[in-house]
């Protein structure tokens, strides 16, 4: 895998082509709706946050998902975390940000009630220290949001070089997280109603070896308060 610097500077390239020329915004692999909106309240009910609720974004892109869902549930305050200077220039105003790692988060403990990873995690040199370092920010009952890949067969090769990420099956993140002290509340794997990678990579026969063997899945994991946040084994 990249490092934090060298995936930053691949993000700060690539953002102004992708947002600004492009005009995409929502930097998802799949669409589980029609509209933005309608895809972000989906991974919103999924999350269900309480009224009022502190939610860290963590590698947030430019910040859309939590644009769309602070649109539909006002009360929400959103923190958006990303390496790339990039892509928070781009982001909405009246959010705090940090320039960050999701392995690293410049937060107090026990900070927020949510923290979301929508197509972020899979960049994750090492799950179970990002998973640690969640359940260290998130507060006694806390959630997790994960949107992501979920591998169903094959390997992570073609994956990883071509785009810098990883997927596991669905029972190895949970174990992963469960090892830092999140504990599984659902698991969904949704059929997603558009692909809007595929536009953006113009190379049907590409996408399809590069993700074969991935599909969307929706997790969400809450914090186990019978053990010790984030403590190493």
């Amino acid at each position: 895998m990249l490092s934090i610097a060298d995936h930053a500077c691949i993000l700060d390239a690539a953002t102004p082509h992708i947002v600004i020329e492009r005009g995409v915004r929502l930097l998802h692999i799949w669409k589980l709706a029609e509209t933005d909106a309608e895809h972000c309240a989906i991974l919103l009910d999924h999350l269900n946050p309480p009224p009022g609720a502190r939610i860290l974004d963590a590698g947030c892109g430019v910040g859309e998902v939590a644009r769309l869902m602070r649109e539909q549930r006002p009360d929400l305050h959103f923190t958006l975390l990303n390496i790339s200077q990039a892509q928070l220039d781009l982001a909405p105003a009246g959010m705090p940000q940090l320039l960050a790692s999701f392995d690293d988060i410049p937060t107090p403990d026990e900070s927020f009630d949510a923290v979301m990873f929508n197509h972020a995690i899979c960049h994750a040199a090492d799950w179970l220290t990002t998973f640690r370092e969640a359940a260290r920010v998130l507060r006694p009952g806390g959630r997790v949001l994960i949107y992501d890949m979920e591998r169903q067969h094959g390997d992570n090769h073609l994956l990883a070089h071509h785009t810098h990420s990883t997927a596991w099956p669905w029972q190895q993140t949970r174990d992963t997280a469960a090892l830092a002290g999140l504990d599984l509340v659902g698991v969904w794997f949704p059929e997603p109603v558009d692909t809007p990678l595929l536009r953006l990579m113009g190379d049907e026969a590409f996408y399809t070896t590069v993700f074969n063997g991935v599909r969307p899945m929706v997790m969400v994991l809450a914090r186990d308060d019978s053990t010790n946040q984030g403590a190493q084994p």
